[in-house]
């Protein structure tokens, strides 16, 4: 499967967890252009004359040949790819040794944060105060 397949609705390889920041998308989406837009790649070319001079040569050659300007969407892909997949790869070394099973770290918090019957009756006592109680007090104070 090539990278750009790899990447679907924001994330790459169908994970929900590694949503891809909208730079580079863009940066999947037209490579060159994305390139050429980084304010210090356009700054150098618009502002060096030498650079101007040789990157309008080569706009007006891609432009007759039908190639791309600089002809280098997959060395700008393949960074891409290369920079998502170190990513990835620090991210899971940091999770295997700060939790030896990740998996079975997640499934312990998920328990600690459910419901505790104590706090059903806390919660049902609340609306019980406020459907009920709330009301009698408040006629006697004349609010409701």
């Amino acid at each position: 499967m090539s990278f750009l397949q790899q990447i679907q609705h924001g994330t790459w390889v169908g994970k929900d967890v590694f949503q891809l920041p909208q730079w580079l998308l863009n940066a999947t989406g037209s490579p060159e252009q994305w390139f050429l837009g980084i304010p210090v790649v356009r700054d150098l070319i618009e502002s060096v004359v030498g650079i101007r001079h040789a990157f309008e040569d080569l706009r007006v050659h891609a432009t007759e040949s039908g190639q791309e300007l600089l002809g280098m969407s997959g060395t700008i892909l393949d960074t891409l790819k290369s920079f998502i997949e170190t990513a990835h790869a620090i991210n899971r070394a940091f999770n295997s040794k700060v939790h030896p099973n990740p998996t079975g770290t997640g499934n312990s918090q998920l328990t600690r944060l459910r419901v505790s019957n104590d706090e059903v009756i806390i919660y049902r006592k609340t609306l019980g105060f406020n459907n009920k109680d709330s009301l009698k007090i408040g006629r006697k104070l004349s609010i409701f």
